[in-house]
This record gives structure tokens, sequence and C-alpha cells, in this order.
């Protein structure tokens, strides 16, 4: 980037602490909202287009995790090379893009092309605000600033719903696109405007070391397999999510009050990460982790042999207990498993966490797609996949231990050689 390209990024002016955690916190807030906002409309969408399944109506919200994926990997590296603030804004371009296409789709293909856009483009500042904020503020004060911000973007899909609900009453779908253009559009223009490029000395591209750090990620199973087993974790989370809109509207008949019964199991999500917080001065992630999944399993376990037993869907109220607990437990998860993850991959953590978080989204949305074709008037799907995916990522946390108890027993065993000689 030339010192003049610089010089039109970087304004005279700094934000303040206050109005920089406002800004990242909307910005992060960007894809939280793609997905969410969406859910009350799905029936909606589905009766325009005219399609041929109920099920097919979910790709609506499985395509954007694919543009995530992809988008994760492009604009984690390279706001390495031309800053945060551009990659950032390149990012908001294709939300922008991705929106436009969606509010004037006459196509359900077009419809879902600029979903998969609005995915890839909010990768980007999902990503790139964590570099953004480490580029600006180390240690404690780094750690209350995101503490902040990922609150509000952990809350942002408890209320999306009830906002898309509330947008629903006054306008047809294409409203909703109209909203995500909209927050876009702000973002951009707050960013442009007021922050300064914090990447103040971008790196040069630099295919060797790109290379070497793919390879030391790839070639790390016990970062590997943690990360397998966050994807299994968050494939229960989004399992649910693509399915919440025919379970609750289309099966318990909950209308306009969907927003409220989503918001519930949202907010227990939320309230998972501040218990997950305040445990982890007592235990350590994989105790706590581990204690997590278990539960999880044995709770959906009991309540799939409940519900096979009696041949019908539960109640509402005992459906809502159910979820509300199982995705608490999930929720305990997600930070406990990427930290482990990225824990052997210090030297190369941005690169790292880019490919670790495409891994986990490449499996979250393989286990939702799965989950969701199967929905059939029926929550057994949402359940079963809350217990197979709970076994394989409790079996994937034991081979992990191992080999880390192997490699310490192999490290302690040649440190003796070489002592001995």
């Amino acid at each position: 980037m030339t010192t003049s390209e610089q010089a039109v990024l970087r304004p005279k002016t700094e934000p303040g602490r206050a109005e920089f955690i406002a800004l990242i916190a909307l910005l992060m807030s960007t894809i939280a909202l793609s997905v969410d906002l969406m859910l009350p409309a799905l029936g909606e969408m589905s009766d325009h287009f005219g399609l041929a399944t109920d099920n097919d109506r979910q790709a609506v919200i499985t395509v954007i995790f694919a543009g995530l994926m992809l988008g994760q990997l492009t604009f984690g590296p390279l706001s390495d090379y031309i800053g945060r603030k551009p990659a950032i804004l390149i990012g908001l371009g294709f939300q922008i893009t991705g929106s436009l296409l969606c509010i004037f789709a006459q196509d359900f293909m077009l419809l879902l092309f600029g979903r998969f856009l609005q995915g890839f483009g909010g990768a980007a500042p999902r990503i790139v605000i964590v570099a953004m904020v480490r580029d600006r503020f180390e240690g404690q004060e780094m750690a209350k600033i995101m503490s902040v911000a990922l609150t509000v973007f952990i809350l942002v899909p408890t209320f999306a719903p009830a906002i898309g609900q509330g947008i629903l009453l006054f306008a047809p779908w294409q409203g909703l696109f109209v909203t995500l253009l909209a927050v876009a559009l702000l973002g951009g223009t707050w960013l442009a405007i007021r922050q300064p490029e914090t990447n103040t000395n971008p790196s040069p591209f630099d295919a060797g070391r790109m290379l070497g750090a793919i390879k030391t990620v790839f070639t790390t199973p016990v970062s590997l397999l943690y990360a397998t087993a966050a994807g299994c974790a968050f494939g229960t989370l989004l399992g649910y999510i693509v399915s919440s809109q025919q379970i609750l509207q289309d099966l318990y008949q909950t209308g306009e009050l969907f927003a409220l019964y989503f918001g519930i199991t949202s907010a227990l999500v939320a309230l998972s990460t501040t218990v997950n917080a305040w445990l982890l001065n007592r235990f350590s992630m994989e105790a706590i982790t581990g204690s997590a999944i278990g539960t999880q399993v044995v709770w959906s376990l009991g309540f799939l042999v409940w519900i096979t037993a009696t041949g019908t869907n539960p109640p509402l109220a005992a459906w809502m207990v159910f979820i509300s607990v199982a995705l608490f437990l999930v929720g305990m998860t997600f930070g406990n498993y990427n930290a482990i993850a990225l824990r052997p991959l210090g030297q190369i953590a941005g690169i790292a966490s880019s490919i670790l978080a495409s891994i986990q989204t490449l499996i979250s949305m393989l286990v939702a797609t799965v989950v969701g074709a199967a929905f059939a008037m029926s929550v057994a799907p949402v359940v079963l996949g809350s217990v197979l995916m709970g076994l394989v990522a409790s079996a994937l946390m034991v081979w992990a231990r191992y080999l880390s108890k192997r490699q310490a027993a192999l490290a302690d065993s040649s440190e003796s050689r070489s002592s001995g000689t």
C-alpha cells in the first residue's frame, strides 16, 4: 500500500475507547445478524420461491456458512498484507453486493449466491477485528475490550429474530436484506471516516511463510482434533438453528412468538459463556469441556430414549427445557476448544486461527445440513445430532489427550537421554 493510500485510510482523529468498542461490536454483529435476522422469514421465502420441499429453505442459512468458511481463509492473512481497515472494507463490499442480490433476486439460486457473498464478506470483520484490537491494545486492556464487544456479539442472536419479526410486520422479507445492507453501509462508513489503520507496517506477501504455516497446522494433530471437536459442538447448535423455524413455527405453531422462544435458547448460550469464564478461575479448560460434553451426551440420550419410547414429539415446554440445557452445555465448550487448539500454534496464531476456524465452519455446516435434511416434523434429528456429535467430540478429546501425554512422555525421555550423555 502506498503512502498516499495509507493517508486516505488514516483519519486525523482516533475514536475513543467507548466509540471504538461500539464500532467493532457493530462490525462483528453483521454476520450474526445475517443468520438470525432471517429465521422468521424462512416460511415466507419458501412460499415466494415455490420451493419443492419445506427443508429446502434451510439453505438460506447453511449457504452463508460456506461463504464464511472461505472468507475466514482469505481475510485473516489478507489483513496482514494490505492492512486491517482495507481488508474489512473489502469484506463489507462483498456483504453489500450480496444484500443487493438478495433484495432483487427473482430466482432462489441467485438468492443463495447473494447469501454466499454475505457470508464470504462477513468473515472479514469477524476475523480481522480481533487482530485490529490486538494492534491497538495489549494484555488486560485488550481482554476487557474484547469481552465487551463479544458480549454484544453473543447477545445479537437473542434479539435478531425479534427484530426480524418486527420488520416483517411492516415490510416483505426483502426488507430484512435492506436492513442488512443499511448495517453494512453504516459500519463501513463509520470505519472509513473514524478509524485509523492499526496495522501500520503491513507484512510483504511471503508464499513460503504461508505454506509453512499451513503445513504446521496440518501436522499438529492435537490442534486439528480439538478444531474438529469444536466443529461438532457448533454443528449441534447450527443443526438446531437451521431447523428452529420449522420446529417452533410449523411443528409447535408458536406463530409470532417464535422470536421469543428462540431468544430464550440464544440467551442460554450467551449465559453459558459467562459461566464458563467463572469456572475457568477454578478448573482447567479440558476439565470444563469434558464435563460439559459428557453431560450433554447423557442429557440428550435420555431425552432421545423418552421421545422414542413415547413415539410422539414432546410438549413445547419439555422441548424448551431440553434444548435450552443442551445448548447451554454446548456453549460452554466453544471458547475452550479454540483456546486449546491454538495453544501449540502461538507462533502462527493469526494464520492458524483462520485455518482452524474454517475447519470448524466446514464441519458444522455439514452436520447442520444432515440434521436439517432429516427434519420431518419431528425433533428427533436435532436430539440425535446432539447425542452423536457429543460422542464424536468426546472421542476426539480423548484421542487428543492421549497424543498430548505421549508427546510429553517422548519429550521427557529425550531430555533424560540427553542429560545422561
